[in-house]
């Protein structure tokens, strides 16, 4: 059986204390809103941005809405859990931050207690999965082989 990581777990509280429980529950602009980002379409890649207070992430209007649900998700997690003067760091924690936030996009954009009430075995998942949370296919595809390995990897350390 698979158990959520800390990292999903932090992402799951947040949801849960801005009343998100469900894949259709999860809206970039009301995400937005609670947490007093603004959001600003634009046509060049997404990022965000910080100045004080004023956080804003700025997407990519160039791309379909599954993706752009992605890199909101990433920039989310750049301000929610990055330091002031992004640009001005060392690179290797420049590196780090972005680990961090394709980690938070990897674990917002379809946690997995919101995934419980699917059944992960059946042959229609994937679309299933990508059209409720609004996520590319090859995400699902990754998050569904990410879960069977910690399942495989929990499996060998209980028995």
């Amino acid at each position: 059986m698979y158990t959520h990581t800390h990292r999903e777990d932090y992402v799951f509280k947040m949801y849960k204390r801005l009343g998100i429980y469900r894949a259709q529950d999860i809206n970039e602009e009301w995400i937005a809103k609670q947490l007093r980002i603004y959001i600003k379409h634009i046509d060049r890649p997404s990022h965000f941005a910080r100045d004080g207070r004023f956080k804003a992430i700025l997407l990519d209007s160039r791309v379909d809405r599954k993706q752009r649900r992605m890199e909101f998700m990433h920039e989310l997690g750049h301000l929610l859990r990055s330091a002031d003067g992004f640009n001005y760091l060392a690179p290797e924690l420049r590196n780090y931050l972005e680990w961090d936030a394709r980690h938070f996009e990897f674990y917002a954009a379809m946690p997995y207690p919101m995934m419980r009430q699917y059944d992960l075995n059946d042959c229609d998942i994937i679309n299933t999965l990508s059209d409720d949370f609004v996520v590319p296919h090859h995400y699902v595809e990754d998050k569904l082989t990410f879960i069977k390995q910690k399942q495989q990897q929990y499996a060998r350390v209980t028995f």
